[in-house]
C-alpha cells in the first residue's frame, strides 16, 4: 500500500466527522465523559482529546498566538481562509449528510475527543479499516443535542440502528459525491490514485449516550467505544498498557496519543509497501534498526501555566534499557543547561545540546550498518583516507572523533552589519580546541572538498592565521547550497577558543562573542528567560533551546511582504506524499499571502520560548514552554 493511497483512504471518513466550525464556545463546564485514556478501546491507534472543550477556548482564546490570529491586521487574511473554509469544506460536507456540524460544535461543552480505531482483521487475518471516532459532551446542553437529533432522524433517508443497546441515526453516504466534494475542495496535483485496500465508508453513524454525542463511519468502533464508557462509568478501569507509560496531568487542557506498536503492526502486515529510498532497507528491518521496535507510545499534553502563558510536554515512551538505533543516538546526556556568558540577552534563538561526542559517532556508524552496510562502507571510505594528503599519520577516529566533547551550542545573533542578515555560530565542546582545529583542517583540504563539487565549480581555498594566541582556519565553498541566511558570502570560519571550536560564517560575529563582553548582559541573566527556564524544569538536562518569536517573526521573508515566503515554504514541505500535496495546495490557494500584515504588527505580542529535553528511565520528554512579553 503506498503512503498516498493509505492516507486519501482515511481522509474521507475522517473528514466527515469533522465537520464542525474553527470556533469552540465559551460556556460553562462540564465533564460527564471520562478522560479518553479511560474509555478508548485498547486497540485505539490514535486519539485527540480536549477534556474541557469551554475551559480551553477560554484560556486559549488569551494565549500570544491566539491574540496574534485575532488581532485586527489579520482580519483580511484571516477572514479570506475561513470564508474559503467554510465554502468548500463545511458547505459541501452538510450538503452530503444533512448535518450542521458548527451548529453541533457551539452546543458541546465538555470533552471532546477524536480517536482512531481500527475494525477487526478479516477472515486472511489483515487489518481491518481504521475509522474515526468523535465524541461530544454537550452536559446541561443535552437538550439541544437531542433536537438537532430528532431533526437528523426526520430526514428521509435516515434509519434507525441499534449498537451496543443505544439508538443511533444512520445517515447513509454516496461514496462517489464524497469523492466528488474531497477533489473539488482538494484538486489532484498527480495522476490517478492507485487502488484503495478498503471501500469508501457508505454509512455515518450519529448517537447520545446520556450527554455525549457519538459519531463515526464504523459500528464495530461504536460497539468498542460505548463498552469502554460502560465500564468506566461503574467502577474505575485502568488505562491500555500503551497509555500506561504517559498519564496526562489533571489540568491538561489537550491530550493527544498515538499507539506507536498497532501502527508498525499494520505496516509490517501490509503486503506492499512503496520505498521511495532503494539505499534503504525494507520496512521491518528499518524498524528494527531504528529501534522503534522499543517504543510504546508517543503523546502531547497541553497545559496553562498562566492565564496567557502555556506549557507542551512531549514524550516518546522508549525504556532506557531497549533503546538502541536512532533512539540511543538521540537521547542526550546529563549536564548544565545555562548558556554560557558569551551568548548575549539579545541572541534571536540557542540551542544547547549535552551529548558524548565519540559515543555519539560510534552509535552512528552502528546505524548505518544495521540499516545497509554498504552505508557504513562508504562512510569508512572517507574516514580512513581523511587527513593523510597532509599527514600520513592522521587518523580520524583518534585525532578528530575522540576530541569531541559533550557540549554542543549554536547561537543566532545579529549580523556584522545592519544590512547583513541573523548569524548562526556553532559552538564544539572539547578538552583540546587547538588540536581539534587542526584536525577540521587536515580533513578539510582544497583537494578533499573539490572531490564533493561539480566538475566546473570554482576551486575553494583554505587559509589560516593566529588569532588570540589559537589557530583560525577560514574555508572558501563557492559551490555548496548554504544553510546559511540569504547574502553569505561562502566563507566558513573555524577558531579554537577555550573549551570550544567555534563555526561561524561571519568571522565578526564569531569575534565578538568570543571577545566582547555582552551588553546588556548575558542570556543567563535574562528574567523572563530564567522564569521560563525554570518552568520547564530547571538547567539541568540534555537538551535547551531559547527563541525570542518577536525576532523570529521579522526574519520571515523578502522585505515588503515579510510572511510569503515563509508561508509558501511550508506548504512545499507539507506535500510530502499525494494527499498531503493535495492538502497544500488547496490551503495555499485559501491564505492569500499579499493579505498579510508586516510582522511588525503582530510580532511584539509573541514572547519568548524556551524548550527543555531530557531522557529518563522511561523515555525521551521535550517541554515548551510560552511566555508573553511583559505587561506594558
Amino acid at each position: 500500500m503506498r503512503p498516498a493511497s493509505f492516507l486519501r483512504w482515511i481522509a474521507r471518513p475522517l473528514s466527515l466527522v469533522l465537520t464542525a466550525s474553527l470556533t469552540l464556545p465559551v460556556t460553562a463546564a462540564s465533564r460527564e465523559a471520562p478522560p479518553a485514556a479511560h474509555w478508548v478501546p485498547a486497540e485505539t491507534l490514535a486519539f485527540l482529546s480536549f477534556p474541557n472543550l469551554a475551559h480551553t477556548r477560554d484560556l486559549w482564546g488569551h494565549q500570544a498566538v491566539a491574540r496574534a490570529w485575532t488581532d485586527p491586521s489579520m482580519a483580511p487574511f484571516r477572514n479570506q481562509f475561513l470564508d474559503r473554509w467554510h465554502h468548500h469544506v463545511l458547505m459541501p460536507l452538510q450538503a452530503l449528510t444533512g448535518i450542521d456540524g458548527p451548529a453541533w460544535m457551539n452546543v458541546a461543552i465538555g470533552q471532546w475527543t477524536l480517536a482512531l480505531i481500527p475494525d477487526p482483521p478479516n477472515a486472511e487475518g489483515r487489518p481491518g479499516p481504521i475509522a474515526p471516532l468523535l465524541l461530544m459532551d454537550a452536559g446541561p446542553h443535552r437538550p439541544h443535542f437531542e433536537t438537532r437529533l430528532a431533526a437528523l432522524a426526520a430526514l428521509p433517508e435516515t434509519r434507525r440502528t441499534s449498537i451496543g443497546g443505544v439508538p443511533f441515526h444512520t445517515v447513509p453516504l454516496d461514496p462517489v459525491r464524497l469523492r466528488t466534494s474531497l477533489d473539488a475542495a482538494f484538486p489532484r496535483t498527480g495522476p490517478a490514485p492507485a487502488p484503495q485496500p478498503f471501500p469508501d465508508p457508505d454509512a455515518l453513524h450519529v448517537g447520545m449516550l446520556h450527554a455525549n454525542l457519538l459519531v463515526s463511519t464504523s459500528i464495530p468502533a461504536l460497539e468498542a467505544a460505548l463498552a469502554g464508557l460502560d465500564r468506566s462509568a461503574s467502577h474505575p478501569v485502568p488505562v491500555p498498557p500503551w497509555l500506561s507509560t504517559t498519564p496526562p496531568p489533571d489540568d491538561t487542557l489537550l491530550h493527544a496519543a498515538l499507539n506507536v506498536p498497532a501502527w508498525l503492526n499494520r505496516l509490517s502486515a501490509t503486503r506492499s509497501l512503496h520505498r521511495p529510498f532503494p539505499a534503504l532497507p525494507p520496512l521491518p528491518r528499518m524498524v528494527d534498526a531504528l529501534g522503534l521496535k522499543a517504543v510504546r507510545s508517543a503523546s502531547l499534553a497541553l497545559r496553562a501555566t498562566s492565564s496567557s502563558s502555556c506549557r507542551l510536554d512531549f514524550h516518546l515512551a522508549v525504556p532506557a534499557a531497549e533503546r538502541r538505533g536512532l533512539l540511543a543516538l538521540l537521547a542526550p546526556g546529563p549536564g548544565t543547561l545555562v548558556p554560557p556568558d558569551f551568548i548575549p540577552a539579545q541572541a534571536q534563538s540557542f540551542q544547547r545540546l549535552r551529548r558524548d561526542g565519540p559515543e555519539a559517532w560510534t552509535r552512528f556508524e552502528r546505524l548505518l550498518r544495521d540499516l545497509n552496510p554498504s552505508l557504513l562502507g562508504m562512510l569508512q571510505l572517507f574516514t580512513g583516507t581523511a587527513g593523510l594528503r597532509e599527514d600520513p599519520n592522521f587518523n580520524f577516529r583518534r585525532d578528530l572523533i575522540d576530541r569531541l566533547g559533550d557540549d554542543w551550542i549554536v547561537a543566532t545573533v545579529s549580523g556584522s552589519s545592519t544590512n547583513s542578515p541573523p548569524t548562526r555560530t556553532l559552538f564544539v565542546g572539547t578538552r583540546d580546541s587547538a588540536a581539534l582545529t587542526h584536525a577540521l583542517k587536515l580533513v578539510a583540504t582544497p583537494d578533499a572538498i573539490a572531490a564533493f563539487l561539480p566538475p566546473n565549480a570554482p576551486a575553494p581555498t583554505r587559509d589560516t592565521r593566529i588569532w588570540n594566541g589559537n589557530p583560525w582556519v577560514s574555508l572558501t565553498l563557492p559551490a555548496l547550497p548554504w544553510p546559511w541566511p540569504p547574502g553569505s558570502t561562502g566563507l566558513v570560519h573555524v577558531a579554537a577558543t577555550p573549551g570550544y571550536v567555534a563555526v561561524s560564517p561571519d568571522a565578526q560575529v564569531m569575534e565578538r562573542l568570543l571577545t566582547q563582553p555582552t551588553i546588556p548582559g548575558p542570556l543567563r541573566s535574562d528574567p523572563r528567560f530564567r522564569a521560563a527556564l525554570t518552568l520547564a524544569g530547571g538547567p539541568e538536562g540534555g537538551y535547551l533551546a531559547y527563541h525570542n518569536l518577536q525576532s523570529l517573526a521579522l526574519r520571515f521573508g523578502p522585505p515588503g511582504n515579510p510572511l510569503a515566503a515563509a508561508l509558501a515554504h511550508a506548504t512545499r514541505w507539507a506535500a510530502l506524499t499525494e494527499t498531503t500535496a493535495r492538502a497544500a495546495a488547496a490551503l495555499n490557494s485559501w491564505m492569500d499571502p499579499r493579505l498579510l500584515p508586516n510582522p511588525s504588527t503582530v510580532a511584539p505580542g509573541l514572547g519568548i520560548a524556551v524548550h527543555r529535553g531530557w531522557a529518563d528511565a522511561n523515555g525521551l520528554r521535550l517541554t515548551v514552554i510560552h511566555l508573553p512579553p511583559p505587561e506594558g
